[in-house]
């Protein structure tokens, strides 16, 4: 029955921490957006590399 209720109560006592003190989880909320702005970019970039690669395909077809 513990072990069902962690889980949940993991997900919301950090939120409220955010909420309490700012100070201390600006950098909790900064980390992880620079990874996943990353990702986004490089996936940004091989998408539009499939894409150039699709049309010269489509051209040589």
């Amino acid at each position: 029955m513990i072990s069902g209720l962690y889980p949940n109560h993991l997900e919301i006592v950090p939120q409220a921490h955010i909420v309490e003190t700012p100070v201390v989880a600006a950098p909790v909320i900064e980390a992880p957006i620079a990874p996943v702005k990353a990702a986004q970019a490089h996936r940004q970039k091989t998408l539009k590399k499939t894409v150039r690669v699709r049309k010269a395909f489509e051209k040589k077809i």
